[in-house]
């Protein structure tokens, strides 16, 4: 059996600790009018020390965002003398 990964979530307003791309997961207060966001804001990319936006299509509706893939930041090259 495989082990269930726990996918971080943040909501709106607060800042994002893992770079990567994250996927629109609802509303914070379940009890709100439901969200549909827009076919280009359901996955966003967020990059650590960002703050979680809220959904412009929905009239800047508070979400709660899922990370999906995160994203390492790029190495430095190395650089070789000759």
């Amino acid at each position: 059996m495989m082990a269930k990964y726990n996918r971080p979530t943040v909501k709106t307003g607060e800042q994002i600790s893992q770079s990567g791309y994250y996927i629109y997961d609802g509303s914070p207060d379940r009890s709100q009018i439901p969200c549909y966001p827009a076919k280009h804001e359901k996955i966003v990319e967020l990059t650590a020390g960002s703050i979680a936006p809220p959904v412009k299509s929905c009239n800047d509706h508070p979400a709660m965002w899922k990370l999906i893939i995160k994203k390492n930041p790029l190495r430095s090259p190395h650089i070789h003398a000759l």
